[in-house]
């Protein structure tokens, strides 16, 4: 089966293009602030290291053999997103191919149940995006090189989506005096989304602790429940 659940605008053109002139010319180093993305505070010293915006990250190994009589579900990036969206809304996006370039484009991101669509205005020459989600992804708040460059840009805030099952990263910017606020919603509406998601594959359970009669392996254990495998065929 599939794998599925059962920001402000520039004021004009003017605007905008400060923006993007703004936006082309910060460091393309990050900090994530992983506070169930709330930002602010001291964050910590392991956390603070800086790191470049890596859009690519490692997959799951492709050897291991799929066992039998266990449920999956295909997990691929392309799956059809479901329904209407449950937010869309404008922000800029950094595309994992212009990463090295920091060059972000403005587009409406859509959320879906099972995903996200990026799509862009028409005049761009960019094609649109379609992403559907994987229990084995993470969205954080983040913010840039460091306090002093957040500071000098308060209507600037980024959050990145890390869909780890596919090996990618994207970027993303609130821009506008709201901008705390805005990404504050997307980075709740998003983990929402995934908690449902997740939740949704796991079959009706309860814990249990106790040994089964007939099964003396059982004696041993500590807890019993369900987990999700994540290989590169699905979950």
């Amino acid at each position: 089966p599939a794998l599925a659940p059962a920001p402000p605008r520039a004021a004009d053109h003017g605007a905008g293009l400060a923006v993007a002139r703004a936006m082309s010319g910060f460091s393309v180093l990050c900090h994530c602030a992983c506070k169930d993305g709330q930002d602010g505070g001291p964050i910590s010293r392991m956390a603070a290291e800086e790191h470049l915006y890596e859009t690519s990250v490692p997959r799951p190994s492709s050897a291991r053999p799929r066992e039998r009589g266990v449920i999956s579900y295909a997990a691929d990036t392309d799956m059809p997103l479901q329904g209407a969206p449950l937010r869309d809304a404008e922000v800029w996006h950094l595309r994992p191919e212009h990463a090295d370039g920091n060059k972000f484009q403005r587009c409406h991101l859509q959320l879906y149940s099972n995903g996200f669509a990026i799509q862009y205005p028409g005049s761009s020459p960019l094609p649109s995006l379609m992403v559907s989600w994987s229990p084995f992804a993470l969205v954080q708040a983040c913010r840039l090189h460091s306090i002093e460059a957040d500071a000098q840009r308060p209507w600037l805030r980024l959050f990145k989506i890390s869909v780890f099952h596919h090996g990618v990263t994207h970027f993303f910017a609130t821009q506008g005096p709201n901008a705390d606020t805005e990404r504050a919603r997307w980075v709740a509406d998003i983990s929402g989304v995934l908690r449902n998601l997740t939740q949704s594959l796991f079959p009706p359970f309860a814990l249990c602790a106790d040994p089964l009669p007939g099964a003396g392996w059982t004696a041993t254990r500590l807890l019993a429940g369900y987990l999700l495998l994540c290989d590169d065929r699905g979950v």
